[in-house]
């Protein structure tokens, strides 16, 4: 009796100094060990053709494209990866808070950062200081891991046919209010008659996946001090959860499954966008970004576990995908999700195709576009997957992809990187992928496409694609008469 008591008193303060129910002014110093579930906090970031025609005068972004919320130093950055976050445990089972971790040493991060990107790293914090919506890990606190047996954590691991209530808050201050109406989230948001992230998670996952407006809806929170108290989006988040559950009763973690909160303009000391935690059930949007198709898209892509989609090194470079850099529209562009999130999230897993080239040999393949999933046969591949290490599709523009990026109408090889996706190939008919010494065998093995057939009275567009070793493996080269360019326009 009494340690269930005193582990009530003890959630009970970590509840209060994580939601702020103090001086907004203070620093608190945990007089106890506070329990971390420890994931990563990726930010969204606007692509570089907005700040040509936006100005920064709202915070949203600037020329030089900073990363979004307080920024880590070169010192302290874990490479790939914007910030840490903490979601405190009470017991085994998360509480509904997420908060930002500084401080935290680069080695001891690098160490672990198998278990944070698998979101299985909880560690125990002494002698940290909350300050508003941040854990800072001074230099005499000491960090140490946890085992949890079985976590009941907030984390979504269903690829089943589903959907989830998504609710909406709209946070004002005293003295910066939204620029935009509960009428214009519903109409823009959740109107089906529209393309907007309801609609594309409909159409990229065939049906598997539903967004619907939560029975709580789209509710309104003021926060009771001046936007400048809050060095960040995620401190006023923070606070807005503390103060709805304050004045209503509401917790904010239990009014959808998922839970957007937008935030008012000039919120914030450095540039942001939008945030979530990787897994977690909330994200956070500066003002209209909340309405724009391709940061709802990206942040609840966090949410369902996705992390960044860059190219070539380039951080939110793989314009294929959501979850690269995007833009304030609220309606374009259109495009889902590259070859290693499309497994992952499986919508498509009756048309994957698993090789080994070790021990399968050569293979050819027929290969058709995400977009023609529901034309295709049982003998048709959507995704390939190599050894789960490398990911083969055809990126076909058209229908709800028609607005991916770059490689358009090219057949697209993907990986996993160290701060997310890679996409690191893009090729047409007749062009040859080589991965050198492949598996230390002293062979190379090659991807060529080999050939395009338009689809015919409903069938599938494809492509034939070789996967193994020798330079023309399975492709007939001699037979093939036209490039893919020239069957594929760039439209529907």
């Amino acid at each position: 009796m009494k340690k269930l008591q005193a582990l009530t008193e003890l959630a009970q303060e970590e509840r209060q100094l994580v939601r702020g129910r103090r001086m907004s002014s203070a620093r608190v110093k945990m007089e106890t060990d506070i329990v971390c579930h420890l994931i990563v906090l990726d930010t969204f970031q606007a692509h570089e053709e907005e700040s040509k025609e936006k100005t920064s005068n709202n915070g949203a972004y600037d020329e030089a494209f900073m990363p979004i919320i307080n920024t880590p130093t070169e010192e302290d950055e874990e490479p790939g990866h914007d910030e840490i976050g903490c979601v405190p445990m009470l017991g085994d089972v998360e509480s509904g808070d997420l908060i930002t971790v500084k401080g935290l040493n680069t080695s001891w991060v690098t160490t672990n950062k198998k278990m944070l990107l698998s979101n299985s790293l909880y560690a125990k914090f002494t002698d940290v200081v909350l300050d508003r919506g941040t854990l800072e890990v001074t230099s005499n606190a000491t960090v140490s891991l946890v085992t949890m047996k079985n976590p009941k954590m907030n984390i979504e691991s269903s690829r089943e046919k589903r959907t989830v209530d998504i609710a909406v808050v709209l946070v004002s201050t005293i003295d910066s209010s939204l620029t935009f109406t509960a009428d214009d989230v519903k109409d823009t948001l959740f109107d089906e008659s529209k393309v907007n992230f309801v609609t594309q998670f409909d159409t990229c996952s065939f049906g598997r996946l539903k967004f619907q407006l939560a029975p709580a809806g789209i509710l309104s929170v003021t926060v009771n001090e001046p936007a400048s108290n809050f060095d960040s989006g995620l401190a006023l988040a923070t606070a807005a959860q503390a103060e709805l559950e304050k004045t209503s009763g509401l917790s904010m973690s239990e009014l959808g499954e998922k839970v957007l909160v937008c935030l008012p303009p000039n919120v914030g000391s450095r540039p942001w966008v939008a945030s979530a935690g990787v897994g977690h059930w909330r994200a956070q949007f500066n003002d209209d970004w909340c309405l724009s198709l391709s940061a709802t898209m990206h942040e609840i892509g966090h949410t369902l576990g996705l992390t960044h989609a860059n190219q070539d090194g380039e951080k939110y470079g793989d314009s294929t995908d959501y979850m690269a850099a995007g833009y304030r529209s609220q309606t374009q562009p259109r495009r889902c999700f590259n070859g290693i999130k499309s497994w992952e999230l499986g919508w498509y897993k009756t048309r994957h195709h698993w090789i080994d080239p070790l021990t399968s040999g050569d293979q050819l393949i027929k290969l058709a576009p995400m977009v023609d999933f529901d034309k295709t046969s049982a003998d048709e591949a959507v995704i390939i997957s190599i050894r789960d290490e490398y990911f083969v599709t055809f990126n076909r523009a058209k229908g709800m992809n028609i607005g991916t990026g770059n490689k358009r109408n090219q057949v697209i090889l993907t990986t996993q990187g160290d701060g997310g996706s890679e996409s690191v190939a893009g090729l047409g008919v007749g062009d040859v992928y080589e991965m050198k010494d492949y598996k230390s065998t002293g062979q190379s093995l090659f991807i060529a496409v080999c050939e395009f057939q338009r689809g015919r009275r409903g069938a599938p567009d494809v492509v034939f694609v070789s996967i193994g070793f020798g330079s023309e493996s399975k492709c007939r080269i001699d037979t093939i008469f036209h490039r893919l360019d020239d069957f594929l326009p760039l439209g529907p």
